[in-house]
């Protein structure tokens, strides 16, 4: 027979449920606690993003000129819908080949303008 786990321990999660883990088995102890594990880590990743989205509307959501590309242009979408919808329909309308005619003209001449 297993010896239950003790009360003190239990009783110290705030889990709605605790008493399931006093007839747990080990095998069911283990599994228990990654659960606990991976619910105290969703909950810290949860917390973090909040305080991420508290510091975007501090700083009044501006987009961070040292962040990534993929990051700074996903701001901007997000601060600017109408425009990037309206980018986004004019690249489907013009089309694969016509993008690529026109970036190999624009991308050299861009090159050269932000050169210091």
């Amino acid at each position: 027979m297993q010896k239950a786990a003790p009360q003190a321990d239990v009783a110290s999660r705030s889990a709605p449920h605790a008493w399931i883990e006093l007839a747990a088995t080990p095998a069911q102890q283990e599994v228990l606690q990654r659960i606990h594990a991976q619910r105290d880590a969703l909950r810290a990743r949860r917390e973090k993003r909040k305080a991420q989205e508290v510091l975007a509307v501090a700083q009044g959501q501006r987009v961070d000129p040292s962040a990534p590309m993929a990051q700074r242009l996903f701001s901007f979408g997000r601060l600017h819908p109408v425009l990037s919808i309206a980018v986004l329909g004019v690249t489907a309308v013009a089309g694969p080949r016509r993008l690529l005619r026109w970036s190999s003209w624009l991308l050299p001449a861009a090159l050269r303008i932000w050169r210091p």
